[in-house]
């Protein structure tokens, strides 16, 4: 089994974020960045990738677990930790999505995943080794 910690540091990026396909359809963006904040909650923004596009990344937002769980499995296909396994259902007729694991120790340990993921690569920028 692969190490989930480890999973989440190698989509890391070179500005230290963590660099994911967005789910968003019909979106001009098509990557999503996901990095601690300044106050350590976590942040997220969509960006282009496109070369030659000048278009400003959008506002920095509070992290939305079921976006950043999306936008991993975009990235990792069944590699994504359980934690992060999101179910689709019907509400008033549309269609939405939810954490499977949804409860405050989930939601905990994700936080905790996320974090460590970012200690991983930072000791790793500190030792020379990325």
């Amino acid at each position: 089994m692969l190490n989930p910690t480890f999973l989440l540091a190698a989509t890391i990026n070179e500005d230290g974020c963590m660099d994911l396909p967005a789910v968003q359809e019909g979106s001009p963006f098509p990557r999503a960045h996901f990095w601690p904040g300044e106050d350590g909650a976590f942040l997220q923004r969509i960006v282009s990738n496109v070369p030659g596009d000048r278009t400003p990344p959008a506002e920095a937002r509070p992290l939305d677990m079921v976006f950043f769980a999306r936008c991993l499995w975009r990235a990792l296909g069944a590699l994504t930790p359980g934690l992060f396994t999101v179910v689709g259902y019907e509400e008033e007729g549309a269609r939405r999505e939810r954490l499977v694991y949804a409860d405050a120790r989930s939601e905990a340990a994700r936080v905790a995943l996320l974090r460590d993921a970012f200690l991983v690569h930072l000791q790793a920028y500190e030792e020379h080794l990325i």
